[in-house]
């Protein structure tokens, strides 16, 4: 590219964030505690990146999978409204979106509980050579949580390095 601009693909999870915030004490089993204050948002290291990228200004695109379900019509929404392309998300009708919970308190860490669900979903044979057509770069993260993905990974970044 001229411009000097890379366009980048991110391939990899998607998956709200339920981010709890304010706790007093960590819950004990079979007790409750009570937070000061709840946010969700777009999770997941990839798509974070992608977000973080297309605030940027560098042309964006994603390539996942979500559930068919509130979950991952909101992660495809959220990228969407960005300016990332989607196009390359693919909902699937028999797997639910993956959600992590964050607990956390001010000046301590936080504590995190997720349900891999489509974070664990993406296969290697998705990422198409047709795929990396019109990108210069691949991004994939979050190696450890993509099951699926992270026996073919080594294989995939080959064959986007063999476009080059």
């Amino acid at each position: 590219m001229t411009s000097g601009v890379k366009r980048v693909l991110v391939a990899g999870e998607l998956n709200v964030d339920l981010i709890l915030q304010g706790y007093q004490a960590f819950p004990a089993p079979g007790k409750e505690v009570l937070v000061d204050d709840f946010v969700m948002t777009l999770g997941s290291a990839s798509a974070i990146c992608a977000m973080g990228l297309a605030r940027l200004g560098a042309p964006v695109a994603f390539l996942g999978v979500v559930g068919d379900d509130p979950w991952g019509a909101y992660c495809v929404e959220t990228m969407r409204a960005a300016g990332i392309d989607v196009s390359r998300v693919v909902v699937h009708s028999t797997i639910k979106t993956g959600v992590t919970v964050s607990l956390t308190a001010a000046h301590r860490d936080r504590a995190l509980i997720s349900y891999l669900g489509s974070i664990a979903a993406l296969e290697g044979a998705a990422i198409t050579d047709d795929a990396f057509r019109g990108f210069d770069h691949l991004h994939m993260s979050s190696y450890f949580l993509q099951k699926k993905l992270r026996p073919s990974s080594a294989a995939v970044f080959r064959r986007a390095g063999a476009r080059t």
